[in-house]
């Protein structure tokens, strides 16, 4: 399934945007939708590129689609029901393994500031 296959990629994987925006089409995307999210993943792995990790790092990915409540809000988890649709608006978000314990997060805005937060080295 695609969460498989984004999770066996590397950096430079991810930069592969034809072969990317055909995954993403191939599970369920229409194709502007998938050649404008193969876009950000790209530039995701342009950002860990930029910070250092050479483009044959192992990566995953993971696509996280926004979704709007037509009714329901707050009920589902007080066993409720709900009615909700994902929307294409979402966060496409590439990641690699580190040795220490630090959690590093950049952003692909211009300007943002890179976040690292120190993490349990057990986890």
């Amino acid at each position: 399934d695609m969460a498989q296959e984004l999770a066996a990629m590397t950096l430079g994987g991810f930069k592969e945007l034809p072969g990317l925006a055909a995954l993403l089409h191939e599970h369920g995307l229409d194709t502007s939708t998938a050649e404008e999210k193969a876009a950000l993943f790209s530039e995701a792995a342009d950002v860990l590129i930029a910070a250092g990790s050479p483009a044959d790092t192992p990566a995953k990915g993971f696509f996280v689609p926004g979704r709007i409540e037509v009714m329901g809000k707050h009920t589902d988890y007080a066993g409720g029901r709900s009615l909700l649709a994902a929307i294409s608006k979402a966060f496409c978000i590439v990641t690699v393994d580190r040795e220490d314990a630090q959690c590093r997060f950049f952003s692909t805005a211009p300007g943002a500031d890179e976040v690292t937060l120190p993490t349990s080295p057990d986890l």
